[in-house]
């Protein structure tokens, strides 16, 4: 069915191109490209089928998502790209279209952060837990406008400043990737050095980076008022850096890394 789709749009839109002026023309062709139509639905299905045989995650090729491109053609190119792969071919296997399997914490309780390298095994380093505490008590009981704690490394000890609005890198990870913490229980001091040093080549005016493992207490008082201004946080970095294995993986055996993607740069 979807090569069928993929070769009538073809032939439809040739038509369409030649005899312009006949109505009849159209509707043949939308027939084969909007989302609308069931022709475009079941060849929406058959990508998707396709692309789980091969290995892509459910929860990341969702109908609505695929429905999104609304392009025959942009969905004939996704169903023949390969998954992007942590570990075995099979890692998705019990993934579902609501949530990935590989990104959840099977015992929070025995999780560590991981080092930049398997042997190194270097100390975890924290953040002054009283100044983060400081400025995260900062706040009016009905505007949360209280300031954002952000660290700076100075190569030995972490130091705690209050951001100031584009001049901070703002870190997003995913918790499973290794890179998870709180203030009380800090980094391994390789990832403090790899986080700061990213810091200074994108923000080199501070070097001062936020990222929720140092930055966030797990103080359920502190945390709640942590994430009640992580939309701010985000909004007026100087810089966003998004952490993810996924990501990673595919763009390392990608043409696209050769292009100025921010998100695709392995880090």
């Amino acid at each position: 069915m979807f090569t069928i789709a993929v070769f009538l749009r073809v032939l439809c839109g040739q038509a369409l191109s030649i005899w312009p002026a006949l109505p009849e023309m159209a509707s043949p062709y939308l027939e084969t490209y909007t989302g609308q139509h069931v022709f475009y639905d079941k060849s929406v299905g058959a990508c998707i089928a396709r692309m789980i045989r091969a290995g892509w995650c459910p929860n990341l090729i969702t109908e609505p998502m695929m429905h999104s491109f609304g392009n025959l053609g942009v969905l004939s190119h996704l169903a023949r790209l390969p998954p992007p792969v942590l570990n075995t071919p099979d890692e998705h296997r019990n993934c579902t279209t609501s949530s990935c399997t590989i990104h959840n914490i099977a015992d929070a309780r025995a999780y560590r952060a991981s080092h930049v390298h398997p042997t190194c095994r270097c100390e975890h380093i924290t953040p002054p837990l009283d100044e983060v505490a400081r400025l995260l008590s900062t706040h009016t009981e009905y505007n949360d406008d209280g300031p954002i704690p952000v660290m700076v490394f100075d190569g030995s000890t972490l130091q705690v400043a209050t951001a100031v609005e584009g001049s901070y890198l703002a870190i997003s990870h995913v918790w499973a990737d290794g890179l998870g913490s709180t203030t009380e229980v800090g980094l391994p001091r390789c990832q403090v050095a790899r986080l700061a040093s990213l810091a200074q080549r994108l923000v080199p005016e501070t070097g001062a980076f936020w990222v929720d493992s140092l930055c966030i207490p797990r103080a359920v008082d502190l945390r709640k008022q942590a994430i009640r201004r992580m939309a701010r946080t985000y909004e007026n970095a100087g810089a966003v850096l998004v952490f993810d294995e996924s990501i990673r993986a595919y763009c390392s055996r990608s043409i696209l890394c050769l292009a100025p993607i921010p998100f695709c740069r392995v880090m």
